[in-house]
């Protein structure tokens, strides 16, 4: 993953005992080496030791033998120790052999620490003794996260090339424990669904794997838990402690856990492709991340807070702008004058955010309004149905006082533009075997996909897009990508089996390109729904798409709630809509407010055609957008996690209960609850919010009932609170403010 430069560095190089170390270099036992805030790095009294860590966590490693180690995975909270060997803690197969990084056929050369993004770095660095290769392994901790960071780094540094594959972020020994895992995109809806959260328990002897041979989230998400068996909570949510851990990457990737007895062997990094590192030159692994729940961070998405904040977001803000978007309504015909009435609808319902989807450009496909393949790639707007240009359009939307936003494929082009003046060239297009798609031939594939492997496709991609982008001067760029194979076209710069890799390598140049020219400019990370959801696509994006199915409700909510787990609720993206089970109106038989609040606990968008709403619809649209708006603050800066199992809607089963999602914002300990009942469900249900101030009083407010009453925080996680079926609505929203003096 692409990182800019820390904004201060401070090195304290701690060399082998061999060599002379001039006086006052070191520092020793438990005082830091580094400090910054509450996160730390320190060294123990051999000068191989080190512990990175903060209020939370601490990472040792250290020599052991004549390796150097894990020491410790210590919960600071609850003094749980979670590792349970000191092997090292990462490996890769290098010229063909595999190498444990830290073990005796590396030679330590020295440490270094330095701040890095308002935390903590150590790197300590190796030399192989059979190669010149200088191997890196990086770790980071931020304050107030239980999560360390971790990455390598090879540099070549002789005259030959290396071979590199089995690119580990990390391989630990813990204790056994119960497995948690969530489905990714693609999952059919007889298995449950995308983003079904998963929990299972591994039989003495079983190996069991996840991971992507394509993009990220393709199968499943980039994430694993593992839940110490004594803290099994029962009541099917995903509380209790665990361990866990993500790849920072939007490629392929892979996990693999094994039982042996009691315990477990895991591991996460990259699948066993082999790439190629020149003489001179070096490589970054895609960074990851591990860390533990507690009960200072009960919640997988508390614990990752902090360091999605500074390690992945640098402090970039989520501001998950009310947004409308077009495709739905209008596929690509689309053109100046509807665009407008349509702006002037949206704004005045309260919409802050105006996005232009597929079909601006020339020549697309007059028949039909859902082919957004018809001459994608010629880049230029269709001056015949938008006269005045789209950034006519921006400055429009400027003027209603909305942000405004539009569609590209980069990665994709239509055939029938290759090879015309200042458009693609075949040789950047991406093969696999010779074929553009690998399921057809190549006299009937409309289009394809450019390889980002490829420095000269990589930047005519950046030319293009610089030029339109200073045309339109959007505020939001749709970035989609609906068409995906792992190029083995050898002249591109990659192999025949690290194309994936290697392309993945250049979108992060191309979208950190974007983010340093376009600082002020949200890109939304699409791919026929949420196939790239990473944490890696999180330091690059600022909207995460999640189903191309945003409806029914119901479908929504199952997504929202499985994909909190890891993602910021504010980064998660879906529509309010209409469908042929849920009419977007404000009839007696309607529930507008159940549509669009079962969007609110994530980013709230929405797409329907505003000149044929009654004036009730838009009025009720209007008001919960306003709702949304008010709480947006807690959905904006906090975290979110159920509050019991998942609702699983999939294939067609009727779900008989009440599903629950807390957001909830530490800092300032104020919460939202949204509940959902259905026809089959009991009529009222005891909500337990979690993670409250327990010594504080909070005043609890419906959302449609004001104020109910003041309650300590202690009792209402110990207790709950009863919500009844309203006969108003079949969605419930339970704001819990601080006590006006706590």
């Amino acid at each position: 993953m692409g990182r800019r430069p820390p904004i201060r560095t401070l090195v304290a190089a701690l060399v082998a005992a061999c060599l002379l170390v001039p006086t006052g270099a070191l520092l020793h036992g438990d005082t830091p080496l580094l400090q910054v805030d509450a996160a730390f790095v320190t060294q123990d009294d051999s000068g191989h030791g080190w512990v990175i860590g903060n209020e939370l966590i601490k990472y040792s490693l250290g020599q052991v033998g004549s390796s150097i180690g894990v020491r410790s995975i210590q919960d600071v909270v609850t003094g749980r120790d979670w590792h349970r060997t000191s092997d090292p803690d990462s490996f890769a197969v290098i010229n063909g052999q595999r190498v444990d990084i830290g073990s005796a056929v590396t030679v330590f050369e020295k440490a270094e620490t330095s701040e890095w993004y308002g935390g903590v770095r150590l790197d300590v660095t190796y030399r192989l003794a059979s190669s010149p290769l200088e191997i890196t392994r990086r770790y980071a901790c931020y304050p107030g996260s239980s999560v360390i960071e971790t990455w390598t780094t090879f540099h070549a540094t002789g005259t030959q090339s290396v071979t590199l594959s089995d690119l580990t972020n990390f391989a630990f020994i813990l204790k056994n424990g119960n497995l948690h895992w969530l489905g990714g995109m693609q999952v059919p809806d007889e298995d449950g669904g995308p983003f079904t959260y998963s929990t299972g328990d591994l039989d003495d002897g079983q190996t069991f794997e996840l991971g992507s041979e394509n993009r990220a989230s393709e199968t499943s998400i980039p994430w694993f838990g593992l839940r110490a068996e004594d803290t099994v909570p029962d009541d099917g949510s995903s509380a209790g402690q665990q361990f866990f851990g993500s790849i920072l990457w939007g490629g392929s990737w892979h996990f693999r856990i094994r039982r042996q007895g009691d315990d477990v062997a895991l591991q996460l990094g990259l699948p066993a492709f082999t790439t190629t590192l020149s003489s001179g030159a070096s490589l970054d692994t895609p960074h990851a991340a591990f860390g533990m729940t507690n009960p200072v961070t009960p919640e997988v998405s508390l614990a990752m807070r902090g360091f999605i904040e500074m390690g992945i977001r640098h402090g970039r803000t989520l501001r998950a702008d009310v947004t409308y978007n077009t495709w739905f309504t209008y596929g690509t015909f689309i053109d100046e004058g509807s665009m407008k009435a349509e702006m002037d609808v949206a704004a005045g319902m309260g919409v802050e955010q105006f996005v232009v989807d597929a079909g601006w450009w020339f020549h697309i496909n007059p028949e039909d309004s859902s082919d957004f393949e018809r001459n994608l790639g010629n880049w230029q707007v269709d001056p015949e149905r938008f006269p005045s240009g789209l950034g006519a359009l921006t400055d429009y939307a400027h003027q209603l006082g909305m942000r405004f936003g539009v569609w590209v494929e980069p990665e994709r082009v239509s055939l029938e533009t290759v090879g015309k003046a200042g458009l693609a060239e075949e040789r950047f297009l991406a093969t696999r075997d010779g074929r553009y798609d690998p399921d057809n031939p190549n006299s009937d594939t409309t289009a394809a996909q450019v390889c980002l492997a490829d420095p000269n496709a990589r930047q005519w991609v950046l030319s293009k897009l610089h030029a339109f982008l200073d045309d339109v001067h959007p505020d939001y760029l749709k970035w989609d990508n609906n068409f995906w194979i792992n190029c083995n076209r050898t002249s591109h710069g990659h192999g025949t089996d690290d194309g994936n890799f290697q392309h993945m390598r250049g979108l992060d140049t191309v979208l950190d390109d974007l983010r340093q020219s376009y600082p002020d400019m949200d890109i939304e990370n699409c791919a026929s729904g949420g196939n790239r959801l990473s944490l890696g696509m999180l330091a690059y994006s600022d909207v995460g798409w999640m189903d191309d199915r945003s409806a029914p409700s119901t479908r929504v909510r199952h997504d929202i709630g499985g994909l909190s787990i890891l993602f910021p609720p504010a980064y998660l993206f879906s529509f309010a809509m209409g469908n042929a089970s849920e009419s977007m109106d404000d009839s007696d038989t309607a529930d507008l407010s159940l549509l669009v609040r079962s969007r609110m606990s994530g980013m709230l968008g929405g797409t329907w055609s505003g000149g044929s709403m009654s004036d009730g619809t838009r009025a009720a649209t209007a008001k919960q957008i306003a709702l949304y708006k008010r709480i947006r603050p807690v959905i904006q800066h906090g975290s979110a996690f159920l509050l019991g199992p998942q609702l699983l809607e999939f294939p067609d089963s009727k779900w008989s209960g009440w599903d629950t999602i807390e957001n909830i914002l530490p800092s300032s300990g104020e919460a939202v609850v949204f509940s959902y009942e259905t026809e089959e469900g009991p009529d009222s249900t005891i909500i337990k919010p979690r993670a409250l101030r327990p010594d504080a009083q909070y005043d609890v407010e419906s959302a449609d009932f004001g104020m109910l009453g003041t309650v300590g925080g202690a009792e209402l996680m110990n207790h709950g609170i009863e919500e009844s079926a309203s006969g108003v609505t079949h969605s419930h929203v339970l704001i819990f403010h601080l006590h006006q003096g706590d």
